[in-house]
């Protein structure tokens, strides 16, 4: 079987010839060694994938990895918020001053809705000639002696 391995012609020969011994490519999944791995022979790459398919197949080792890349994901989005915070307090930068535009829309904002209450308060504020309600009683007790 090592002689086959002389020139690519034979080897893709022979792959064609054993083609229903070999998965489909769309299922293969790739395990590449750590790099400055050597292997001296084909027993041993042959070992290492398998014990690297096991391990790829344990799921307490997926969940390792699914937990490694959401921190990954996790610390990118904190360095990206970080990195625009300081672009929003870094002067003569274009998130500073759309920042500072926002900030002023925000505050005319809210000075309007504090001028409109006020506007509502004073229409709602009863007349200063009006009587309450225990003035009125006691007009009444006192009309009603006489």
């Amino acid at each position: 079987m090592k002689d086959w391995m002389g020139t690519s012609e034979t080897a893709l020969r022979y792959w064609r010839e054993n083609q229903e011994k070999y998965p489909p490519k769309i299922t293969w999944m790739y395990l590449d060694p750590p790099p400055g791995w050597r292997f001296r022979t084909s027993e041993e790459l042959m070992d290492w994938s398998k014990a690297r398919m096991k391990l790829m197949l344990d799921p307490t080792y997926q969940e390792e990895q699914r937990k490694k890349v959401r921190q990954e994901e996790e610390e990118w989005t904190k360095k990206v918020e970080k990195d625009k915070e300081l672009m929003k307090n870094t002067p003569d930068t274009w998130e500073h001053y759309l920042a500072k535009m926002e900030e002023g829309r925000r505050m005319r904002k809210l000075q309007e809705e504090e001028e409109e209450a006020q506007r509502i308060a004073e229409e709602e504020k009863p007349d200063d000639n009006s009587a309450t309600l225990e003035e009125m009683a006691a007009l009444v007790r006192e009309l009603s002696k006489k």
